[in-house]
C-alpha cells in the first residue's frame, strides 16, 4: 500500500461558476449603465475611476475564487490541509496530537453552516462540497473536520497509520 495520501478540492460545480461570475456581471452592467447616461449619480459626476476599480475588484474576487483549492495531504508525518488563496488556512496536524480519527457523513450546511473555511459549535471545517469528512479530535478534545470526496481511499490511508501506531 502508498503511505500517503493526496487529495485536491475545488470549487468547480457550475453553480460555483454562476456565483463567480455574478459580481462582474453586475458591477460591469451598473458601469455601462452610467457610463451612457441611462443611470445618473447624485453628484451627476461618472467617476470613471471608481467604476474602473469596482469591475477590477469583482474580476480579482472571480479569479480568487476560481484559483482556490484545498489540499489535503495524509502520510507518516500526520495530516496537512492547506486552503489554499485563503490566508491563514493552513494546519499541519501530527499523529500524535490526534485523539481520535475517523471517516465521517456530515452536512456542511446544518453542521458549519455552509462550505470553505467554517467555524462553528462543532469545532473548524474546511471544506469544499460534498457530505463526507475527515474528523479530528485533538487531545485538547477540540474537533476539526476536513471536508472529503474519497471517503474510502482516507478510510484505508487513517486504518493504516492506526495500525502503525
Amino acid at each position: 500500500m502508498d503511505s500517503s495520501f493526496i487529495e485536491i478540492q475545488r470549487f468547480n460545480k457550475w453553480w460555483n461558476y454562476i456565483f463567480m461570475l455574478l459580481p462582474v456581471l453586475f458591477t460591469s452592467s451598473i458601469s455601462i449603465l452610467i457610463l451612457n447616461d441611462y443611470v445618473e449619480t447624485n453628484d451627476g459626476e461618472k467617476h470613471r475611476t471608481l467604476l474602473i476599480m469596482m469591475i477590477f475588484l469583482s474580476v480579482f474576487g472571480g479569479f480568487w475564487f476560481y484559483f482556490m483549492k484545498l489540499i489535503t495531504t495524509i502520510d507518516k508525518n500526520g495530516i496537512e490541509v492547506n486552503y489554499k488563496s485563503i490566508p491563514l488556512a493552513y494546519r499541519k496536524i501530527s499523529w500524535n496530537e490526534i485523539k481520535n480519527i475517523e471517516v465521517v457523513t456530515y452536512s456542511p450546511l446544518w453542521e458549519f453552516g455552509g462550505w470553505g473555511v467554517r467555524w462553528s459549535a462543532n469545532g473548524w471545517c474546511y471544506n469544499v462540497r460534498g457530505k463526507y469528512g475527515i474528523k479530528i479530535r485533538y487531545k485538547n478534545n477540540e474537533t476539526f473536520l476536513i471536508g472529503t470526496q474519497e471517503p474510502e481511499n482516507v478510510k484505508q490511508i487513517i486504518d493504516y497509520y492506526k495500525q502503525q501506531a
